[in-house]
């Protein structure tokens, strides 16, 4: 949701062109015979009218242009990790994050910028991204002294410089462990680019004034703040004091912690089936309810708008402080609060520098790669809602590893968690494809993986977008007849429908049947699925009209859902199976020295031979259960020819 007013978006709430009447009165008279400046009510009343008047900068949403350099640079750094660690599995989960951060500050490098310095680095996924895609040198601060799982020998450093082929170099790198408010350690000369993702709190104004006290030296400002519930009063700046008093702040400690408190009110979500709110005894709360009801709009909507214009309001006083020291400084969403809900951006470069240029012809966006744009190209994993609640960042880590490691997911390109407002109760992950022409190897990949395979209930591809379900039926009617014509079928193409949700999959069907394609659909002797989905949570309500969808239509030899759903339910739903293979694919190279194996399992209900060969058990091979996953196991992964006896 976009940092808007919220007394506006209350107002569209209730089809008005003009904002309504206040909801919450600032010179509130005190029911309960109590000084207002002493009043808890008074002082919820008071901040509540504040923030609703306030006037923030609108945050842009242009995004940063995005090419190959940043994924290029994503594989070189990831793929040169000298370590396996939580860090590492967590560098995968944010991944998506750290490339469109780094799109934007690519975008708007300046020319003679000489180092990038990257504070709370961490791992410094993220200062590595943009130092190897600018060749520019990092220094990467931190206080933590064990954090380099990503940074390159010197023998790495001189080797990739010096290699042939498209091998990408690996600019110096320092890491200095220090506080950030340390200075000493700094680049004493040249212009420096300032990166710093999720600074917590007060931190993100430390790395605010070190930018202001490089002055002519600051290149680039580049700063995702976050936990602005932490913040104190007492500890924020003068200059930043100074702006909530002229822009009509009334109060000062408790006030204001009121207000950050709201950003923690914002992330709670709404009450559970059968559970209460969160906060529900929080007067602050109770009151936007009430205000809510009053006006008609939803009690999540109005506190989610007040919660993240409670934020909007520190970013605010970080950009009087930039421009007041003459700085051209502006807010940026670079992904959806879905994926974060510190999603912001605070940008900054000398004045006359341009923040938010035209995108380069040709070159995709952030929001692309995180599977919002309509131009996308991929496949929705649906998982399992019985499974936990942490597995689908999970997954994502172990997809976008062994992408990264270059096996399993070679079309793979990025992948995001769904956003829409079905993830709630049936979870998704996007997994796209740089190009439509690799979607059918991403399928197969996909479909072949057993982790896939124990979790995902469906794999519901998407290529193309309608803004209405008639054209959606239309377009997918004359592309079923071309595919017909183009392939010289001798047989008449039939068709299956598979939509999210599936609830939806009716009015699919009813469409196609009122542009008289009735007799094209079969669900058994089906040669094509037409897969259809929500494309933003607009497009979730199951009716025609919807302002976004996408779609696919996908050959059956290229994803068949019945039998691949029901191969999910045989060895690929076998838990045994899933621990061998990912064995036999995290250590390949043991594998090929092998030159006979013994496998323990449980075949006392099965009549199988228990000597197998590699590479020709499945021929022999009956029925299911432990006997047919060593069978697959064998043939899959171990060199043809070698003896696997089974144990039991």
């Amino acid at each position: 949701m976009a940092a808007a007013d919220a007394q506006q978006l209350l107002a569209a709430a209730a089809g008005q062109d003009q904002p309504t009447r206040p909801m919450f009165a600032e010179g509130l008279v005190c029911q309960h015979q109590r000084p207002a400046e002493t009043c808890g009510d008074c002082r919820v009343e008071r901040v509540l009218a504040w923030l609703q008047k306030l006037e923030v900068t609108e945050v842009q949403r242009d995004g940063g242009s995005t090419d190959g350099r940043v994924a290029c640079a994503m594989e070189a750094v990831m793929g040169s990790a000298k370590k396996f660690t939580f860090q590492h599995e967590k560098a995968f989960k944010h991944r998506s994050q750290v490339e469109a951060i780094a799109s934007h500050c690519l975008q708007r490098l300046p020319k003679d910028s000489d180092v990038v310095v990257e504070l709370g680095a961490g791992q410094a996924l993220l200062g590595h991204a943009v130092s190897v895609a600018s060749g520019l040198p990092l220094v990467a601060i931190d206080r933590r002294a064990n954090a380099d799982a990503f940074d390159p020998e010197e023998h790495e450093e001189e080797e990739a410089c010096s290699a042939e082929g498209p091998a990408v170099a690996r600019p110096s790198v320092r890491r200095v462990v220090a506080d950030i408010s340390d200075e000493t350690h700094w680049p004493s000369e040249g212009n420096v680019v300032l990166l710093a993702k999720h600074l917590c709190g007060h931190a993100s104004d430390i790395a605010v004034e070190a930018a202001l006290r490089l002055g002519s030296r600051l290149s680039l400002l580049c700063l995702a703040p976050c936990c602005h519930a932490r913040m104190r009063w007492q500890d924020l700046a003068p200059s930043s004091q100074q702006w909530f008093r002229d822009a009509g702040f009334v109060g000062h400690g408790q006030e204001f912690q009121m207000l950050m408190k709201l950003s923690s009110l914002a992330r709670a979500g709404s009450a559970k089936q059968g559970g209460s709110a969160p906060f529900s005894k929080w007067p602050f709360r109770q009151r936007i309810v009430e205000a809510a009801a009053a006006s008609g709009t939803p009690a999540e909507v109005l506190i989610e708008s007040l919660g993240r214009k409670a934020c909007r309001a520190v970013d605010e006083a970080r950009l009087a402080m930039l421009r007041t020291a003459g700085f051209h400084a502006a807010l940026a969403e670079y992904c959806a609060a879905g994926v974060s809900p510190d999603n912001v951006l605070l940008l900054a470069v000398p004045e006359g520098g341009q923040l938010f240029a035209a995108a380069a012809e040709g070159v995709r966006a952030p929001e692309a790669a995180l599977g919002s744009a309509s131009s996308a190209t991929g496949a929705l994993l649906e998982i399992d809602p019985a499974m936990p609640g942490t597995f689908v960042q999970r997954l994502a880590s172990y997809l976008m590893e062994q992408q990264a490691a270059g096996g399993l997911f070679p079309a793979l390109w990025r992948v995001a968690p769904a956003t829409d407002k079905l993830a709630a109760k049936s979870p998704g992950l996007l997994c796209l494809v740089a190009s439509p022409e690799q979607l059918p190897s991403l399928l197969r990949q996909l479909a072949q993986c057993p982790l896939v395979q124990r979790s995902a209930a469906r794999l519901l591809p998407f290529g193309h977008t309608a803004d209405s379900l008639q054209h959606l039926a239309a377009e997918a009617v004359q592309q079923l007849a071309s595919e017909a014509t183009f392939g010289g079928q001798a047989a008449a193409p039939l068709l299956r429908v598979a939509a999210r949700p599936r609830s939806f999959e009716k009015e699919v069907v009813r469409q196609l049947s009122e542009l008289g394609a009735s007799d094209l659909l079969s669900p058994a002797r089906f040669t094509h699925t037409l897969f259809v989905l929500p494309g933003d949570e607009a497009a979730v309500e199951a009716a025609p009209g919807v302002s976004s969808l996408r779609w696919s239509l996908v050959g059956r030899s290229d994803l068949d859902p019945s039998a691949w759903m029901y191969g999910c339910r045989g060895d690929g739903g076998n838990a045994s199976y899933w621990r061998f293979a990912e064995v036999a694919r995290r250590w390949p190279q043991r594998l090929k020295c092998v030159r006979s194996v013994a496998v323990w399992t449980d075949c006392s209900r099965h009549q199988d031979d228990s000597s197998i060969t590699a590479g020709k058990g499945s021929s022999s091979a009956s029925g299911g259960g432990e006997a047919s996953w060593v069978v697959r196991w064998v043939d899959q992964f171990l060199t043809p020819g070698i003896p696997v006896t089974q144990l039991s």
